[in-house]
């Protein structure tokens, strides 16, 4: 550094300055690398990370469409076979009374004798 100064220049001026500009460039190198990864690949990782996000999400919604829809064609099936049961049921009161009267009813033996005893009651 004496000896710099005493004369005025740098020592080896010529290589030096080509070190110092390839020092610039391996920096300005080293700068676009670092640019570049923070400004696309952390990016994309972000993007990545949304994107997964919002996949978690829509197989949430898929997963609870499906079992309200599941839900809804139970119910359905269920409502389908009251209207069923309600349309074809035998078991009502009328029909508890007329298998009643059939059950009950008189033997047209049975019949012809009332009848009779009704007619010679009248007269």
């Amino acid at each position: 550094m004496s000896y710099e100064r005493k004369r005025q220049r740098r020592f080896l001026g010529g290589v030096r300055s080509w070190l110092d500009v390839q020092v610039v460039e391996i920096e300005r190198q080293q700068t676009n690398l670092w640019r570049h990864f923070a400004r696309y690949v952390l990016q994309l990782g972000w993007y990545y990370s949304l994107h997964s996000l919002l996949q978690t999400i829509l197989k949430v919604l898929v997963a609870l469409y499906e079992t309200v829809e599941r839900l809804f064609e139970s119910n359905r099936h269920k409502a389908k076979q009251l209207r069923a049961e309600k349309k074809g049921a035998t078991d009502n009161h009328l029909t508890k009374m007329a298998e009643h009267k059939i059950e009950t009813s008189l033997t047209e033996d049975q019949q012809e004798k009332l009848r009779e005893a009704k007619l010679e009651e009248r007269n």
